[in-house]
């Protein structure tokens, strides 16, 4: 896996916990059931041992993947080999054979000798050598103990009872052998294994501070300090195994000769070093295979990979296991108590359902997947090594299974329920909202009112914060919504920022009204966010239903949201509710969208001019270029009933630059016919703000100057008061450099907003026009007198022209005058008029009187 990859996991996994639905207490129970659900049903396949194959299977290649151990030194294998069978021509070998090796390593002194071949029956000749053999001290026979299925072999006659250790093995169903008993009572008799008693012959000769006698407890046996626990029934991977007797699992050195070996005839020859057999532990036994004593292990289960072990290398392996247990060299395998295997599992199943809940990409799910896959098995391989079997079967499964589902019901609920919020997605909203209109009210029983809410520009949240930070808002806005509403409503999340719900009881429009107030009031309470105080406001749109109407889900969702824009349009923050003729505005302004594109292409666009009057001469010193639309159909349509629409769909930029091309050329068409003794007829220009900020702005204005010839010093583009105080830094960036190439700029509409005030300083323009809302309340003592007369005032202070527009009367263009205001427009003068008009006014100049007394 990329370093890449795990970095985005990480990233991923540091977002807030309760930045998720599942970490919502209504969302999280159905993650805790899956888990649950999960691990009950893990827990049950475990406790009927179907998943035991697989643990055993999974243990075994564990085992296989560990470092093997050196052979133990302790202990000497002396093997029958096919060759030595072959040499002697006979089997089983004669009791004087038997006899002549057991003394023949009784002169170098072992520790403990074991013979893992069965004497029941005398072999002549040899018999009171072999006898005689038997009989020392440091030699133990061996006896079968058989079972339901196998027949009982003893051990020799005259052995005595403490030199008997039976050899029989424990195989598990799929025929390996991973256990093997250690002791064993029938009745009260007690079988010590072949590989005890010599595990005590040895450490009662080199290690006489440890006790060789046994402790044996109900549920352990101890040697030394060394407690050998019985095997559980259900301990590690396994289920319910026959654990009679006092079992242990096999801890293997290596997959072969955990010991020295030698061959028989070689000792009977003589050929050995003395050294390999003084004080140590001899197991004598066959490993040929045509005998058929051997045995499939972890190691492999097949006689073709030479994986089996004969069963003199098993008690050696056993052998070897004690003793380094009862001296502190090697740990004994461990096992977790049922309750911890089961927390375990539902970690996982836990584990699962989370985290694939949570991720939604291809690429992570398959990562953490995989991840998750290394990590239970690594834990498990690494206690494996630690001598503490765990299990890794029932983990993986619960793992996947659980996030199988937990995938199947993200996608469940994603198809029904925002995941953001919690909250009903459209299809299901609107499924439940069809019926209920169907229902109760094909009854004719009961009202139904549909509110839709729109938080007002809440795109400017996720510019300036980031999405994880919107996200957040519109957790706390459902919070404050569902604080809102009464017991018989529902709400919903449909888009975005969008949400709507739906009063099942509504008797009039006036429940609907307070409910859309308490919204409101509630939504607009401030937010501490990020150490800022937000305030955030919505525009509600309201629809009835009313009972017995039948009207569709569809329609009544659509009206409210028709409602919501015209409340948005109204200024924001408001409500509206639906009428009938709210429904004919929007299709009129459908119709007008989708023909739009075609008025640019069709050349339906037209010019209007209103003239701009300098005060003091009472002459025209220049236009202002309005756009108006001559629709086919529809006829002459005014700038406020298209221009938004452009602004939404993009076209304004397209347009704005048809424009100000058209006036450019016929500026300079005027300038030519009607040349000014002092300075050029001046073209003034709307720029919007997306036209404002295209970044091939000033590469097309110098184009379109160059294409009609026009003096760069008689266009003057203006700029709305909210465009340049969107950004100030990037506005008066961009003012800059149109000043740079000799182009006048003037703010449009100045004073509505007042917030640009303390910038007016920094932003490069010429001329201020203030808005008509001012000039034409103007009256004596009045404070719109008084805004213009400190507009006019600051202005000058700061080397401005001002245009005054909106001058409907005498009194007014002579006070402005008097104020030295430079320039007027309005009704007073001339109407935007067409061209033709337009150059009839420079042709014919007209006398505007303005009243002595004014």
């Amino acid at each position: 896996m990329s370093l890449v990859l795990l970095k985005k996991i990480y990233l991923a996994a540091k977002v807030p916990f309760k930045a998720y639905p599942f970490a919502k207490g209504r969302r999280q129970w159905p993650l805790l059931l899956i888990a649950c659900v999960v691990t009950g049903t893990m827990v049950g396949m475990r406790q009927l041992g179907l998943s035991q194959p697989l643990e055993l299977a999974i243990y075994d290649w564990f085992l296989r993947s560990h470092r093997a151990i050196a052979p133990d030194p302790r202990i000497l294998i002396v093997e029958i080999t096919e060759s030595d069978i072959q040499r002697h021509q006979t089997w089983p070998f004669s009791d004087e054979l038997i006899g002549r090796l057991l003394s023949q390593l009784q002169q170098h002194h072992p520790a403990a000798v074991g013979l893992d071949l069965y004497r029941d029956f005398h072999h002549p000749p040899g018999e009171k050598l072999l006898k005689q053999q038997l009989q020392r001290t440091n030699v133990i026979s061996i006896e079968k103990l058989g079972g339901p299925d196998t027949y009982h072999v003893p051990a020799p006659k005259g052995v005595p009872r403490d030199q008997i250790g039976f050899n029989d093995f424990v195989v598990d169903p799929d025929g390996i052998v991973r256990r093997n008993f250690l002791f064993a009572t029938v009745g009260e008799i007690e079988y010590y294994s072949l590989s005890l008693r010599l595990s005590q012959l040895y450490l009662a000769k080199k290690h006489p501070e440890i006790s060789p006698e046994l402790e044996i407890s109900s549920n352990a046996v101890s040697l030394g300090n060394t407690e050998f626990k019985r095997l559980r029934a259900n301990a590690g991977a396994y289920q319910g195994i026959d654990n009679g007797g006092y079992q242990l699992l096999l801890r293997y050195r290596t997959p072969h000769l955990p010991a020295q070996r030698i061959s028989i005839s070689d000792i009977l020859d003589n050929n050995f070093d003395p050294a390999w057999i003084n004080n140590k532990i001899v197991l004598i036994g066959t490993t040929a295979l045509s005998e058929k004593d051997y045995f499939y292990t972890p190691y492999g289960s097949s006689e073709a990979n030479q994986l089996v072990m004969p069963g003199v290398v098993v008690h050696a392996h056993l052998t070897s296991q004690i003793i380094s247990a009862t001296l502190g060299e090697r740990s004994l395998y461990r096992f977790w108590p049922d309750f911890i295997e089961i927390i375990w599992i539902g970690l996982w199943a836990l584990a699962g359902s989370i985290l694939i809940y949570r991720f939604d990409r291809p690429r992570i799910l398959s990562a953490i997947s995989l991840v998750s896959v290394c990590s239970i098995s690594i834990i498990a391989l690494f206690s494996l090594t630690q001598g503490i079997w765990i299990p890794c079967a029932m983990p993986l499964l619960s793992f996947s299974m659980a996030g199988t589902i937990a995938l199947v019901y993200k996608e469940f609920y994603r198809s029904f329920f925002d995941e953001l919020t919690g909250l009903s997605n459209r299809t299901f909203f609107m499924r439940n909202l069809e019926k209920l209109l169907k229902g109760k009210q094909a009854q004719a029983e009961i009202n139904i009112a549909v509110l839709f809410i729109d938080i007002d520009q809440f795109t400017l949240i996720n510019e300036n914060f980031g999405r994880a930070a919107g996200d957040e808002l519109l957790r706390i806005i459902t919070a404050r919504l569902r604080a809102s509403l009464p017991s018989k409503s529902k709400l919903a999340k449909l888009d975005g920022d969008d949400f709507v719900v739906v009063l099942k009881q509504c008797p009039n429009l006036k429940l609907a009204s307070q409910l859309a107030d308490r919204m409101q009031e509630n939504i607009s309470r401030p937010i501490t966010f990020k150490r800022q105080n937000l305030r955030l406001t919505a525009s509600i749109g309201i629809a009835m239903s009313e009972a017995g109407s039948h009207k569709q889900a569809e329609a009544i969702v659509r009206d409210a949201q028709m409602a919501m824009y015209r409340a948005k349009s109204m200024g924001k923050a408001c409500y509206e509710i639906f009428s009938a003729q709210m429904r004919t505005q929007s299709a009129t302004l459908f119709s007008l969208n989708s023909d739009l594109p075609q008025a640019i292409e069709q050349n339906q666009l037209r010019l209007h001019y209103q003239p701009l009057i300098h005060l003091e001469s009472g002459k025209i010193q220049g236009f202002e270029a309005l756009v108006r639309w001559q629709h086919p159909k529809k006829g002459l349509i005014y700038p406020g009933d298209f221009i938004p629409l452009a602004e939404e769909n993009g076209l304004i930029v397209p347009l704005g630059y048809w424009v100000l091309k058209e006036a450019c050329r016929q500026n300079q068409l005027w300038n030519q016919a009607y040349p000014q003794a002092t300075t050029p007829l001046f073209i003034s220009v709307n720029l919007s703000g997306r036209q404002f900020r295209d970044p091939h702005l000033i590469e097309n204005i110098q184009k379109i100057i160059e294409d009609v010839d026009l003096l760069p010093h008689s266009l003057k583009l203006e700029l709305t008061e909210s465009v340049v105080m969107d950004d100030v830094e990037v506005s008066v960036n961009g003012l800059l450099s149109l000043k740079k190439i000799n182009i006048k700029v003037g703010i449009d509409d100045f004073g509505t907003g007042y917030s640009s005030l303390s910038y007016l300083h920094r932003f490069p323009v010429d001329t201020l026009k203030v808005d008509r809302s001012f000039v034409m309340r103007m009256h004596d003592a009045s404070d719109n007198e008084a805004i213009v007369k400190t507009i006019i005032s600051l202005s000058h202070s700061l080397q401005m022209d001002v245009i005054a527009e909106g001058i409907e009367t005498a009194a007014q263009a002579e006070k402005l005058k008097t104020w030295n205001c430079e320039y007027g427009q309005g009704y007073f003068f001339s109407r935007p008029v067409p061209s033709e008009k337009a150059e009839a006014l420079l042709a014919n100049p007209p006398h505007w009187a303005y009243p002595q007394d004014a």
